[in-house]
């Protein structure tokens, strides 16, 4: 496993195009331990063309410790990189019973705040209905000649691990689980995905 400062997308062939600068990270938070707001990412080679498809765990269980929204903090920082790339991104959220698009395909705008503070949660983990709903959106993607950046930000509550996505180039896997016995569960879906990986509450 690559350093905590070179985590980030990987593809099959392990070609990483995002990344997380924990160095500038830590000196953001001074002596306290990084928070979403802290988060410092550096750029990395990455398609002009590529979509990147965003997996928002919603689940009861990212309510608990501030999960969720140190998620959406993070997933507020992606926003700002992604729209100094002038990139597109899809936002899909998983709880409950099933999947559900919380922003629509298309270029990342400076206003975006506006729907992601009305995300809420609740419910169970159903994350396999949000890679099936993530692979119809990479199938038309790579139809149109786009390449596609999965990212997925999840506790790992979920009772099974779903097979990674034939339609996605690349993929992270942003593990949030706070508990005192880990389940590791988003570790060893990063693993079976050959996906970039990184535990936000360690900073490593």
């Amino acid at each position: 496993m690559r350093g905590a400062a070179e985590r980030g997308l990987r593809g099959r062939g392990g070609t990483m195009t995002a990344a997380v600068d924990w160095p500038a990270s830590f000196f953001a938070a001074r002596r306290r331990r990084p928070s979403a707001e802290d988060l410092r990412f550096r750029r990395a080679p990455s398609s002009a063309r590529a979509l990147v498809c965003v997996l928002l765990d919603c689940s009861a269980s990212m309510l608990a410790g501030g999960r969720l929204a140190l998620a959406k903090g993070v997933l507020a920082h992606w926003v700002t990189e992604l729209y100094r790339q002038r990139a597109e991104m899809v936002v899909i959220g998983f709880a409950g019973r099933g999947a559900f698009t919380l922003r629509e395909a298309g270029r990342v705008g400076l206003n975006e705040r506006g729907w992601l503070n009305k995300v809420g949660g609740g419910g169970a983990t159903p994350l396999a209905a949000a890679v099936r709903r993530a692979a119809r959106v990479a199938k038309r993607a790579r139809a149109n000649g786009r390449r596609v950046e999965l990212r997925v930000l999840t506790d790992g509550r979920m009772s099974a691990l779903p097979e990674r996505p034939r339609e996605v180039d690349a993929c992270l896997v942003v593990d949030l689980e706070q508990a005192a016995v880990p389940l590791g569960r988003a570790r060893r879906l990063a693993r079976r995905w050959e996906a970039g990986y990184w535990r936000v509450e360690d900073g490593a």
